[in-house]
């Protein structure tokens, strides 16, 4: 499969060319124009770019081949590559895909799923613990205790200790309550939200470094026009349903 490469009217400099400018070039440079689509529509979703401007790439492509259609090439996670510092450029994989690649080690940087574990969490009156959001994504929101997973540990560690850290409470998990598949408007990667039931053996009640209020909340009180994001009010809505 061969594309023809095609630069556009008023767009900003090639992704060659942004490796050559200077520090203070980089910073007023203007962004580069998103990229018509190539791929087929079930690889890519739409949404914003979570990279910035300058990491994101500025070609337009002309299919040649058969068979394939018009895709958006999301962003380049990386300027330069993680193993052996050389410049990354854009290679069509055998997949169809256009990634990142490095020339000089043939590494191929792969813009993988994130991993986040939360716990729904009630206490001994049936009420469910949420935690109010105090920094960004969606500041001053209420959600489930919850967040990624860091590298050495297990999806149930993982879970466990996101509680422990936004809400102070010691919970001990009862199983596996759902898997959501989540993709926020303001990022390019899609990621995996596995939430667990938990119940309360120890601690007590506190904001954590990221939380500004903990509390729990009735079936009837969730506040679901403040919740924070699709997954968490997809949770509680069964929950509720469960109790019902």
């Amino acid at each position: 499969m061969k594309f023809a490469l095609k630069r556009t009217a008023k767009e900003s400099p090639r992704a060659g060319e942004i490796y050559s400018m200077s520090f203070e070039e980089r910073q007023t440079a203007s962004p580069p124009a998103p990229l018509l689509k190539i791929l087929p529509a079930k690889f890519l979703g739409e949404g914003s770019q979570r990279t910035p401007p300058l990491l994101k790439t500025s070609f337009r492509f002309q299919e040649r081949g058969q068979g394939v259609r018009r895709g958006r090439i999301k962003s380049m996670p990386y300027n330069f590559c993680p193993r052996c510092g050389h410049e990354l450029v854009l290679r069509e994989k055998d997949d169809a895909r256009l990634r990142p690649t490095c020339l000089n080690c043939k590494y191929t940087v792969y813009a993988n799923p994130g991993l986040a574990v939360g716990v729904l969490v009630t206490d001994e009156k049936k009420r469910v613990c949420l935690i109010l959001r105090g920094e960004e994504p969606r500041l001053g929101y209420w959600g489930l205790p919850a967040g990624f997973m860091e590298g050495d540990e297990t999806a149930e560690n993982g879970a466990v200790r996101e509680c422990f850290e936004e809400t102070g409470l010691e919970v001990a998990l009862d199983g596996l309550f759902e898997v959501y598949s989540f993709a926020h408007p303001n990022r390019t990667r899609s990621g995996l939200l596995i939430v667990y039931r938990a119940h309360i053996i120890g601690g007590a009640p506190r904001a954590g470094t990221d939380t500004t209020d903990v509390k729990f909340f009735a079936a009837d009180e969730i506040p679901f026009d403040a919740l924070a994001f699709p997954t968490h009010r997809a949770a509680l809505e069964r929950w509720r349903k469960g109790l019902v």
